[in-house]
């Protein structure tokens, strides 16, 4: 579990959002909704939208 809060937090400080749940939290799919668009928020406001080369699809990263 600790490595991978370290994970999530190297994440973050690129300004990719990080949304996290857990199998429990899937009864419930207003959870994970909730934290997915939370997490949208977080993400837009901290960096701006940019493309990865690998993949093609809109990340967010710092510049």
């Amino acid at each position: 579990m600790r490595l991978e809060k370290l994970r999530e937090d190297d994440l973050r400080a690129t300004g990719v959002a990080v949304a996290r749940w857990t199998w429990k939290h899937l009864d419930d799919p207003a959870t994970v909704v909730a934290r997915v668009r939370r997490a949208c928020e977080l993400g837009c406001r901290s960096a701006p939208l940019s493309f990865a080369s690998q993949t093609g699809s809109p990340v967010r990263r710092r510049h």
